[in-house]
């Protein structure tokens, strides 16, 4: 007795879950109680007699000698093998790297499997309730991929960074909403800390027209020297000096001849014209890159592939899964990698997403992908950034598949981006790689492209 069973069903997991926590909360139980209550059963493991851990030793039974000279010696030193009991012994908790390091040394399943039944002793933890990482599976997920010469690389930014571009090919104009002909009168102020320790500020005077321009001209410009100033005053190492001049020329004779501004006021006012023509150039640069961007990608000029000779691999060290903030939230997680999760919040679509994913019988287990996690993180390449898909699934058939949610309201052209990438990553991939982008709580969608359907 002093147990009781709840039967439910319902498209959503996640709204049952919650249903019956809260219901459990209403009886008088406590948040954390109610999720340590909803838990599943779990089948009790048989060990032989004389397989224990004792005083920080565990030994197993080991009917193959294993070939302890080929560890490392920080391992070696743990482990002893009884030739004449057939017992292996080791010290200490066995560490998941440690479990497969010993299995590597071991030619037959049985000595693995003794390798595994100490592992699992010298932890004092049930087998079901290790993280995949835990047990040191691996987690290998193919990337972008293109060919340079015989072999293949990440595909990166690199590739279309340094594509030529021209920028005297730009048009050189800066509209009204670019630089506006209007000036703002200069105002000074003071920033003072009181004999109290307060911060206090204030305008003094206002610096009116002429006197401003008093102040700052001191000498009348030519255009050749206001371009000469604005080009060694902005960064455009990968742009050559004669094209940048050629460019800031034209954009200098077009505010006079298009727009009428003179050449005094533009001088005057170099420090603002300078930030814009910065701005102007960083978008003609941008749009160079996007244009570079797309033609390898999807023009054909590149030879892209997804390959399994080149990979990411997650750590199976869940020391290095690297996050902000760990998840707190109260629904039990059955096959996340990792033991923790990370950056998941406890409500919301993408929350729900991940509990839909968690109990889907196609998934061995996933991941929460961290973003901007360099070395850590599985990502794509976009024409400005990395893409770092919410989830990354290991699916029973051997696939891995790649989730990112998107609510209805951030379905913009950011969006539409990542999905033409994920979709090109998951077409070259032969197969081996599946992309869902689901939205407005589609979740059912998952299920269908996990099912080709």
């Amino acid at each position: 007795m002093n147990a009781a069973y709840a039967f439910a069903k319902s498209e959503s997991f996640s709204e049952i879950a919650a249903a019956l926590t809260d219901a459990l909360i209403q009886n008088g139980f406590e948040k954390q109680e109610a999720a340590d209550l909803i838990v599943p059963g779990r089948i009790e493991q048989q060990r032989l007699p004389f397989e224990q851990s004792f005083m920080g030793v565990t030994t197993v039974s080991m009917p193959e000698p294993p070939k302890l000279d080929s560890l490392p010696e920080a391992v070696r030193r743990k482990v002893v093998y009884d030739k004449a009991k057939k017992r292996l012994s080791f010290t200490g908790t066995m560490s998941g790297q440690e479990r497969e390091k010993i299995k590597a040394v071991c030619m037959t399943a049985e000595g693995r499997a003794g390798v595994d039944r100490a592992f699992y002793l010298s932890t004092g933890k049930e087998p079901e309730s290790y993280s995949p990482a835990e047990q040191a599976v691996p987690f290998v997920v193919p990337l972008l991929a293109v060919r340079q010469g015989r072999l293949f690389e990440p595909f990166e930014e690199s590739h279309f960074l340094d594509y030529p571009w021209k920028l005297t090919d730009c048009d050189a104009l800066l509209t009204e909403e670019d630089y506006s002909a209007v000036r703002l009168d200069g105002k000074s102020g003071e920033i003072d800390i009181t004999d109290k320790g307060r911060i206090e500020t204030k305008f003094i005077r206002e610096v009116q027209g002429r006197q401003l321009e008093l102040f700052i001209a001191d000498k009348s410009w030519t255009t050749a020297e206001l371009v000469l100033w604005l080009d060694r005053n902005i960064l455009h190492s990968d742009i050559d000096p004669q094209d940048s001049g050629i460019f800031l020329t034209r954009l200098v004779l077009a505010l006079s001849d298009q727009r009428g501004l003179a050449l005094e006021q533009l001088v005057l006012d170099k420090y603002r014209l300078r930030k814009a023509a910065e701005k102007k150039i960083s978008q003609h640069r941008q749009t160079a890159r996007r244009k570079a961007y797309q033609a390898l990608l999807f023009g054909g000029q590149a030879d892209v592939a997804v390959s399994p000779d080149i990979c990411f691999a997650f750590a199976a060290d869940p020391r290095q899964y690297a996050f902000s903030k760990p998840y707190k939230g109260r629904h039990l997680f059955q096959k996340h990698y990792y033991p923790e999760i990370g950056d998941l919040d406890d409500k919301g679509e993408e929350f729900e997403c991940a509990q839909f994913i968690d109990q889907m019988e196609e998934v061995t287990f996933w991941v929460r992908n961290p973003a901007r996690r360099p070395g850590q993180s599985f990502w794509l390449q976009t024409a400005t950034d990395k893409f770092y898909p919410d989830f990354v699934c290991k699916l029973k058939d051997g696939r891995t598949a790649a989730v990112e949610y998107k609510g209805g309201h951030l379905l913009n052209e950011d969006a539409k981006e990542k999905k033409a990438l994920g979709e090109l990553w998951a077409a070259r991939s032969n197969g081996a790689c599946l992309f869902v982008m689901p939205t407005e709580r589609d979740y059912a969608g998952v299920k269908r492209a996990f099912a080709g359907k």
